[in-house]
């Protein structure tokens, strides 16, 4: 075989790779959009409104009304995932986990390739204790190249679980907003590491730097 024809073999390798992952990234976009219905032009206005409303409410952290809102703005437009994807992070804050999960397995089935739901859908687990499944939620979302941080507190949490403390805690310094995890370490995931020096050296450290406003759990 001459240059000529390993130049021309080498550049259709290429072009079909790139077509492929394009292919790939089309196909992911695709998964995750969900058309209107076909009457949905002449109730747009009423949606926008509800759509609005509930914005507004969640900025206000008027949880259970924004869920509402979206719920009945969903009325309109069947399967939306992005107001399905709202619904389920208000009802994690509204510390309904076993709905959030429900919302996030559903989601994870319709688009298997979107790490975020993924992630949303372990911390669900993780609240009912469900560690290995969150586990498995997680190890998912890495799959897929998640930079989600809050895989690292669920990833702290099961290790904290299984009395892991360094690998727990190496977890919560990889947290993007160490501020924020104090409010995180105060809960009854990490109870069988919290009387652990390396622990309760690593929680004076959070102390040091919290300000009031940082006591929202991430």
């Amino acid at each position: 075989m001459n240059s000529k024809n390993i130049s021309i073999l080498f550049i259709t390798v290429l072009v079909t790779i790139i077509a492929t992952k394009l292919l790939l990234v089309y196909n992911t976009k695709k998964a995750a959009y969900t058309p209107p219905p076909l009457d949905f032009e002449s109730n747009q206005k009423t949606y926008n409104d509800l759509i609005a409303k509930a914005q507004k409410a969640s900025d206000l952290s008027e949880n259970q009304r924004a869920f509402d809102l979206y719920k009945d703005a969903l009325k309109y437009y069947p399967g939306n995932q992005g107001i399905l994807n709202k619904m389920g992070i208000l009802k994690l804050k509204l510390k309904a986990f076993q709905d959030a999960e429900k919302i996030y397995t559903d989601l994870s089935a319709k688009s298997p390739d979107q790490p975020d739901y993924k992630v949303s859908l372990a911390f669900s687990l993780l609240y009912q204790n469900k560690f290995m499944e969150a586990y498995n939620a997680i190890q998912e979302a890495k799959r897929l190249l998640s930079k989600d941080g809050r895989i690292h507190l669920i990833s702290a949490a099961i290790n904290a679980d299984q009395e892991q403390v360094e690998e727990a805690i190496i977890d919560l310094q990889n947290y993007p907003i160490q501020k924020a995890v104090s409010a995180f370490t105060k809960q009854g995931f990490f109870d069988k590491i919290r009387t652990d020096e390396r622990f309760m050296d690593y929680e004076k450290t959070l102390e040091i730097h919290k300000t009031p406003d940082e006591e929202q759990t991430p």
